[in-house]
């Protein structure tokens, strides 16, 4: 009778203890997973936030920085053999480079497709510029010979045209009276992005060059200098469609 007594008592103690432990390791399981991988979140969460902050608040606060006022607007525009917009950068690229830098440059060229929005009236923010230039191209000049200048010419007609300074481009006249009027040197040097001169936007013209020259300078960089010289002078950003490109009508 003892025996039996003690089996049942060593069998009672035995289920309580599993059920004790199978319950303890179960919660313990749940808690600890479900409590782990919240407070890491929250804790990563916040320790991102303070690291982040002082950053986004002085990049916010650069970006919202007005660096010139516009008297127009000048809007993204397409299939126009001219722009505003267009005209007012490669106009103030070929300024930067050939005034400030004192690089000798022909002609310049650039592309609508690299202007990714307008530029409003009034205010224009450094943010705006990033909006407009997101790219971190350069200007590069480079060298070609006439023959290869031709076909750039041929590219500017064939496209309707694209964003151009340093020379007007009428094309009821004859290609070498076109080259004549851009430089009568036996190399020309045009300026444009490092994305061009690579062959982007199809102008495979400017592969192989004779050299090419780095400027070291972001597009984005020329345009946010150029605000704030003008800014600073007291002026207002302007554009003008001055019939720089012409087709026969």
């Amino acid at each position: 009778m003892i025996k039996k007594n003690n089996n049942i008592s060593v069998l009672c103690v035995l289920t309580i203890v599993f059920i004790f432990f199978s319950c303890k390791t179960s919660l313990h399981y749940t808690n600890t997973y479900f409590n782990q991988s919240v407070d890491s979140t929250q804790i990563t969460d916040i320790l991102a936030e303070k690291l982040i902050a002082p950053y986004r608040d002085s990049l916010e606060k650069e970006m919202n920085q007005v660096i010139a006022v516009s008297e127009i607007e000048m809007p993204k525009e397409k299939n126009k053999s001219e722009t505003l917009l267009g005209n007012f950068v490669a106009d103030l690229c070929y300024q930067i480079v050939t005034e400030d830098m004192h690089l000798k440059v022909d002609f310049c060229l650039l592309n609508n497709g690299g202007l990714r929005t307008s530029l409003p009236k009034g205010e224009i923010t450094r943010g705006k510029i990033f909006e407009l230039m997101p790219f971190d191209n350069e200007l590069v000049i480079v060298q070609m010979t006439p023959l290869k200048a031709i076909e750039m010419l041929d590219y500017i007609k064939n496209v309707g045209g694209q964003p151009i300074s340093g020379s007007k481009l009428d094309f009821t006249k004859s290609t070498e009276i076109l080259l004549k009027e851009i430089s009568i040197s036996d190399t020309l040097n045009i300026l444009t992005s490092d994305y061009l001169a690579s062959g982007g936007d199809k102008m495979t013209f400017f592969l192989q060059p004779t050299s090419t020259i780095q400027t070291h300078k972001k597009v984005r960089d020329a345009i946010i200098e150029y605000c704030l010289k003008e800014n600073k002078k007291g002026n207002q950003l302007k554009s003008t469609i001055d019939g720089r490109i012409q087709f026969n009508q």
